[in-house]
């Protein structure tokens, strides 16, 4: 008896976490692995409006908040019913999900409560620390955001570390504001950065020299990602908000970096055939690991079918990095696997992936000679949250 990892992109859809098994997807010896609920917070139970990271093969939930019922004053002469109603208290405490045999959410005792509240946060990990960024609510959008809006957390820190407030947001700043600054519709990391693409052009975090730049959208080096991005051996692959297929980026890491484009992966064109509506479609692209011949990804990508039936394709590719005669690098693309979900059947009203991300699952098999099993190694997790 030995022992081997099975991987599982788990996808979170408004209260709901769902998964399936990616390290099945096209083993036609057995039938073909279906999307299972994971957890269900469709009673309220847990506070909603959460963001998810995953570290070290654990599902952490940061953020949010809790529905608490008011009991109007009988003597309220604006209403004549004493009935009461819904108001929502800010979460600071973290939850963690079991992903056992009977998975559960419980509350986290490994991390304190954050410094401030942070309702549909966006949560990013870089150098196995996570960075959590308050956004405002679409439904109290002109309400000031409550300090800090910006935090971070070191598991490796002594004494189990703590939450450390960074330097706020330009867009939260009224000297800094620009139209559409705080309009973030995407992100992505980029060695020790976090790159935030905004209407009003890009905010770029450096979380080394704890610093914010911004650069307008007219000038800036980056593309204008719209979603599904990953970073790989210098080059940033991604989609673009002008095209449903995947593009390779060259990173330069000089002082002037900057992101060339560079192919098309006109090898995963079936992925994307027939594409789906345009601007109805969501994108998430995660690491699986490096295998002999190149590296492994899982992308997910979902949106409306010509019936304007909500489903989505789950891809498993390779890949490589080749030289031409010149000398110059590019990444090529192998596509291993697809399969195609019906997402109609989800009790999801709004239609709408908030994050997903891939974790490992440790399980117990009789090893064959001929088989072969390959660990996961670093992992890269991208949040796109619906605005």
């Amino acid at each position: 008896m030995s022992m081997r990892h099975d991987v599982y992109l788990y996808v979170q859809m408004d209260e709901q976490v769902w998964r399936v098994n990616v390290s099945k997807l096209g083993d036609e010896s057995q039938p073909r692995p279906e999307f299972e609920l994971v957890s269900d917070n469709s009673n309220g139970e847990l506070p909603i409006g959460m963001g998810c990271i995953s570290v070290n093969s654990k599902l952490y939930m940061v953020g949010g908040q809790k529905e608490q019922q008011i009991t109007k004053d009988d003597d309220d002469e604006d209403d004549d019913d004493s009935s009461s109603e819904v108001d929502y208290v800010p979460n600071l405490k973290s939850f963690v999900l079991n992903l056992d045999a009977h998975p559960s959410i419980r509350i986290c005792q490994d991390l304190p409560s954050m410094n401030g509240p942070k309702f549909n946060p966006l949560v990013v990990s870089v150098n196995d620390k996570f960075y959590v960024l308050a956004r405002r609510p679409i439904c109290d959008y002109g309400k000031a955001l409550d300090q800090p809006v910006f935090e971070v957390f070191d598991p490796a820190a002594v004494n189990g570390g703590s939450w450390k407030e960074l330097p706020r947001p330009p867009w939260t700043d009224p000297a800094q504001f620009k139209l559409g600054g705080d309009y973030i519709y995407h992100h992505f990391v980029w060695g020790h950065k976090i790159v935030f693409c905004t209407r009003a052009g890009f905010y770029v975090f450096d979380t080394d020299m704890k610093k914010w730049d911004f650069t307008d959208e007219k000038l800036s080096p980056f593309p204008i990602i719209s979603c599904a991005s990953a970073e790989f051996d210098g080059f940033l692959i991604a989609m673009p908000w002008d095209r449903q297929q995947l593009v390779a980026y060259q990173l330069d890491s000089d002082s002037d970096a900057t992101a060339k484009p560079c192919r098309v992966l006109d090898e995963l064109r079936p992925v994307f055939n027939p594409p789906f509506a345009r601007h109805e479609f969501q994108g998430f692209l995660t690491h699986l690991g490096d295998v002999d011949g190149g590296h492994r990804m899982c992308l997910l990508y979902a949106g409306y079918d010509y019936y304007s039936r909500w489903c989505a394709r789950v891809a498993n590719f390779r890949v490589s990095i080749s030289c031409n005669d010149a000398g110059d690098r590019f990444p090529y693309a192998y596509l291993e696997t697809l399969q195609h979900y019906d997402f109609e059947k989800f009790d999801n009203p709004a239609r709408w992936i908030d994050s997903a991300f891939v974790i490992p699952c440790q399980i117990a098999f009789t090893w064959a000679a001929s088989e072969l099993y390959h660990s996961v190694d670093g992992q890269l997790f991208i949040y796109f949250i619906k605005l």
